[in-house]
């Protein structure tokens, strides 16, 4: 959930730094605003080459061709920092700069509605976790009053955590609400995406009455 929080922030940061930079991203910031998060923003759906997964059944890469795809990986990352860093300097050709400059303008937009979908989505755990509490707690109170069955002899402890009740309420309603829980839970899990898709829909513009 805080992670999510934070990484939302960190989105709408930067994409504020690219709506400044006007193009040049090179002036705000330069190679301080790179590192791996930020790159994988800039570049849509970039992930290093060792991250991408292979089949259970392939043979492994051998020790030189992971070398040498580390080294094309090192190379494509600088040049492409590089490109989009510097592109806007004088020597460079001009629909190119105006392209990076569009470029990043798209990313700025897109990562100012992504930062809403995480932060929405940060909140549900938040929420995921409160209802998965309850849902512990309805569940330990039965486990609690199986070990302690005996009401007269019961330690202090065991009668708080039954909130007072007596044995066949406090394990009904804990059982109830363990099971609610896991049941609203998992509906929200599922209607997430409808969720934060209606949440983060455009409003329409207001139409203006003319005479």
């Amino acid at each position: 959930g805080n992670y999510s929080l934070a990484k939302a922030d960190r989105m709408k940061d930067f994409s504020a730094v690219l709506n400044k930079s006007d193009g040049a991203l090179g002036a705000v910031g330069g190679e301080k605003l790179v590192n791996a998060e930020t790159y994988s923003w800039l570049v849509n759906g970039w992930t290093p080459f060792w991250s991408s997964g292979s089949s259970f059944v392939a043979k492994p890469p051998s020790q030189e061709e992971d070398n040498k795809n580390l080294t094309e990986e090192i190379s494509e990352v600088q040049e492409n920092i590089h490109h989009l860093l510097y592109i806007n300097e004088q020597d460079s050709d001009e629909k190119e700069a105006k392209a990076i400059k569009q470029s990043l303008l798209n990313t700025a937009d897109r990562l100012q509605k992504e930062s809403h979908v995480v932060k929405i989505n940060g909140r549900f755990e938040f929420v995921y976790l409160i209802l998965n509490f309850f849902a512990f707690y309805g569940f330990f109170v039965g486990c609690v009053i199986f070990f302690f069955n005996e009401e007269e002899s019961q330690p202090t402890l065991v009668r708080n955590i039954k909130l007072g009740w007596d044995n066949q309420n406090a394990e009904w309603y804990g059982y109830f609400i363990g099971g609610l829980m896991w049941v609203i839970d998992p509906a929200l899990r599922l209607a997430n995406p409808a969720i934060v898709g209606y949440l983060t829909k455009p409003k329409p513009s207001a139409k203006v009455k003319t005479d």
